[in-house]
């Protein structure tokens, strides 16, 4: 960084108090100036002048430019002036009374060139302009600092020599409360060096003591240089002095602080082109036996013996020791969550005795941060090695544990982990692997936005194997894999019943994509096959697989579906699945699930199921639902009544907001009964539409099959029904409106009913039709159908024909209304023996909650 406006104006002011004196400078000019200067007040009051200089009552003046705001009051300011006529250099410069406040502009690009040196030539150019002298009897400071604007008072003094820029020297006073800090510095030429002294006094003790030496070498600048410190009793007075200026509270001291000291010294070669140019040795024997701040890190307290080297533009250690307690500067951590905020931090370093000078540095490392959470790192052995550069660690222990963490939506409890490393790092590359006996536990992780959490959860991390690739210090790329496993102990959902999983697999990842396959499988041994892959650049895409599950050794569905239909009963078959889920990167998520069902049995609600076969594919793409039903085959269904085989194909789609109210294209709807076949007419149903109809159509319907089937005695006939008829859906009922059903051909009914007879024994008008019923060969045998939504069926029976016994077989026509409750007809078929003793039971259970009075 070069020379910038804040060092140009203490150079500035003498050149106005030289361009005031002189009142020659043009208007335009001058104007000019003082907007590039960033001036916007300027006023001088009492002159006097003299042969010998000039003498100024008052000066003022305000500036304000893109580095911020500088107010400067100067009173009794006298100039000293070897020639009127060759004013400069100025020969001395005295001001009795001078306030300087300074409110430097907040940076909200912190970006900044690199920073550099002014060439020698520069330095003795600024130091031309400079006078030999100046005295500052009373200085006043106004400055920003950490708790708003601070005020510090004092003095200074400035000697240089007449003929030459070197020797110069410096002497401030700051004075605080009763005590006083007094700094002098002095650089002086010596021979092909530049020697500079510093000097640290508190009240009038030497404190700090440090003498450097500054010399070109090519295109380099070599700084050497000691500093030290034996001892600090002022340290009360002097951190309650420093604690306004800092960002963080101080801890209390005692009244007298033991001894404290320090020894620097270092040998370096720096680019006057960009000081992050750095090379040499730095070493450092501290010990603060209180807390001391550190600016930039924090209050510091301890020991510490270290030698760094530069190498490949990094320090790196080549012998010491430490044990020290830190508490950091809040905002060194700010960017963390409050839960992993560090509020103390120890590091003990303890040497391992080496075989000679050159040989590595080894060490046993301990570093432990503590605050909400507690992070431990115990290392038996390191060694680093400058020449080649070799880091190496063995057996290293990393500790983690916090209570509470709430990190993106989602709340950990407990967490722990223990992880056994050894690695190795190099110029070009790191390695790092996991040892037997890593592990991470937490008690439960539970989103806050979704009812269900994860308990009990350990974490198997042995065998991990990193490896990065490094240029110039930075990592490039990596990877990370091996083999992972996770327990839960138990999962809780509102979908789900408690249980026990664990995942078993492989991680890989590396700059570009995150890999895991495995297998999950739970406590009740139902299991799939995983595969999650998420390119950082691309989607997220997770395949997973159910493995088949064979019924007849039990359901691990239902045992972990709370929302299984408790009234379906699956006890044997076959069931596998498959499925896919996409996240890409700012669109919306693509499912597809496979379901595939083989031979399966069982019962779902009052219906015997039989050897069902079903391909379903359920799809969500766009915000739309799509499911497709193909190969649906169900040889026999029976709720009281058998029948089938049923084939069913068709597909649903519907928007994903509304997936009730979509469309259903009927592509194939077909059953089996009684000897004949019901198909549905192709057609599509909108469900968005609170009424649908429906075209059914009957074909080959046995009579006998169903007289036998209808739970009445003395019923027979012969003959087959056709017909056809009106589904109508509405609300969820069901009603059939224009139906009609009629025999192919002509065909026999024989109805011998007891009840019958004994009403014809007891009516002679009904004794001629139930004579007639006995066997009645019909030439026609047709009927319209009803059937409203309360369950009732209407029938209009039209029979023609004639029974060759009675009278000669004359024709006879019946017109026959008949009414039938077909759910009573099917509870009264399902208590029978057709059905399984699970139905009856169902059927027995639900007559008796009917009979269970309403509660008011």
């Amino acid at each position: 960084m070069t020379i910038g406006r804040t060092r140009r104006w203490p150079i500035l002011f003498f050149s106005l108090l030289l361009a005031s004196i002189a009142g020659v400078v043009g208007q335009q000019q001058w104007q000019r100036f003082k907007q590039e200067q960033g001036i916007e007040r300027l006023e001088c009051k009492g002159w006097e002048f003299s042969l010998k200089g000039l003498r100024l009552q008052q000066f003022n003046i305000e500036m304000h430019n893109d580095s911020g705001q500088l107010k400067l009051a100067a009173h009794d300011v006298q100039v000293s002036l070897d020639k009127l006529l060759n004013p400069l250099p100025v020969q001395g410069l005295r001001i009795s009374d001078l306030s300087i406040a300074w409110f430097p502009e907040a940076k909200l690009d912190q970006s900044s060139p690199p920073t550099t040196l002014p060439s020698r030539q520069d330095l003795e150019s600024w130091l031309g302009w400079m006078p030999r002298q100046i005295m500052i009897e009373a200085l006043q400071l106004e400055l920003p600092c950490a708790t708003g604007i601070c005020r510090e008072k004092g003095s200074l003094q400035w000697q240089q020599s007449t003929s030459e820029a070197l020797p110069v020297s410096l002497e401030i006073q700051i004075q605080h409360d009763k005590h006083l800090l007094h700094l002098s510095a002095s650089a002086r030429q010596i021979t092909d060096k530049v020697e500079l002294s510093l000097h640290l006094a508190l009240d009038g003790n030497n404190r700090i003591k440090s003498r450097q030496w500054l010399a070109s070498e090519a295109d380099k600048l070599a700084w050497n240089g000691t500093l030290g410190l034996t001892e600090l009793p002022e340290a009360p007075w002097l951190l309650n002095w420093l604690n306004p200026w800092l960002t963080y509270e101080l801890s209390s001291l005692p009244a007298s602080p033991e001894a404290m000291h320090l020894q620097t010294s270092w040998a370096l070669q720096l680019s006057p082109a960009d000081l992050k140019q750095i090379h040499g040795e730095f070493s450092t024997s501290l010990y603060l036996p209180v807390p001391w701040p550190i600016p930039g890190l924090g209050q510091v307290q301890g020991n510490l013996d270290i030698t760094l080297a530069s190498r490949m533009n990094s320090w790196l250690p080549i012998s010491g020791s430490s044990d020290l307690n830190i508490k950091p500067q809040p905002e060194l951590f700010k960017t963390l969550p409050t839960e992993l905020r560090p509020e103390r931090l120890k590091i003990k370093i303890t040497p391992i005795a080496n075989s000679g000078t050159q040989s590595p540095l080894s060490f046993k490392l301990d570093l432990l941060s503590q605050g909400k959470s507690e992070l431990g790192l115990q290392s038996p052995y390191m060694q680093i090695s400058i020449s080649p550069f070799i880091v190496k660690m063995e057996k290293t222990r990393v500790t983690f544990k916090v209570p509470q963490l709430s990190v993106a939506g989602t709340a950990f409890k407990s967490i722990q982990t223990n992880l056994q490393l050894e690695g190795k790092l190099d110029a070009t590359h790191a390695s790092i692997r996991t040892l037997s006996g890593s592990t991470a536990t937490l008690q439960e992780i539970k989103p806050i936005d979704v009812q269900g959490s994860a308990k009990q959860i350990l974490v198997s991390l042995n065998n991990l194997n990193f490896n990065g690739h490094l240029l110039n210090n930075q990592l490039i790329n990596y990877d990370l894999q091996g083999p992972l496993k996770l327990k839960l102990g138990s999962l809780y959902h509102s979908q789900l019943h408690s249980r026990a999983w664990q995942w078993q697999g492989q991680i890989k990842l590396d700059s570009r994509q995150l890999d895991l396959n495995g297998k999950l499988a739970n406590d009740v041994n139902l299991k799939f096959t995983t595969h999650l892959n998420k390119n950082f650049t691309g989607s997220l895409i997770f395949d997973g697989t159910l493995e088949p599950i064979q019924l007849n050794t039990g359901n691990p569905i239902t045992q972990t579906l709370s929302n299984w239909p408790k009234l379906l009963e699956l006890n044997s078959g076959r069931i596998q699945a498959r499925g896919r889920f996409e996240l890409p990167p700012g669109k919306q998520v693509k499912a597809t699930l496979y379901l595939e069902s083989q031979g399966l049995s069982g019962i779902y609600d009052r219906i015997e199921l039989n050897q069902l076969n079903s391909n379903l594919v359920l799809a969500l793409q766009n915000q739309r639902l799509q499911v497709d039903l193909d190969g649906f085959r169900l040889e026999q269904a029976n709720p009281g009544l058998r029948f089938g085989p049923v084939i069913l194909q068709g597909q649903y789609q519907a928007k994903l907001d509304q997936p009730l109210a979509g469309q259903l294209d009927i592509r194939k709807a077909h059953a089996e009964v009684l000897g004949g076949e019901i198909w549905a007419e192709r057609g599509l149903l909108n469900l968005a539409v609170s009424k649908q109809t429906q075209a059914i159509h009957v074909k080959g319907l046995d009579l006998a099959q169903l007289l036998l089937a209808y739970p009445a005695e003395g019923l027979q006939g012969s003959g087959l029904i056709d017909g056809s008829f009106q589904l109508q859906l509405e609300n969820r009922n069901v009603s059939i409106e224009q139906g009609s059903l009629a025999a192919r051909n002509p065909g026999v009914l024989s109805i011998k009913s007891p009840r019958l007879q004994a009403l014809g024994k007891s009516n002679p008008a009904m004794q001629l039709v139930t004579q007639a019923l006995e066997n009645f060969h019909y030439d026609l045998l047709a009927s319209d159908i009803r059937y409203d939504k309360h369950g009732k069926l209407q029938l209009g029976l039209r029979l023609y024909g004639r029974n060759p016994s009675l009278e000669r077989g004359r024709p006879i026509n019946f017109n026959i209304n008949l009414e039938e409750n077909i759910p009573d007809l099917l509870t009264s078929l399902q208590l029978s023996d057709r059905v399984s003793e699970t139905i009856q039971q169902r059927v027995r259970e639900q007559l008796e909650s009917d009979k269970q009075p309403t509660q008011p």
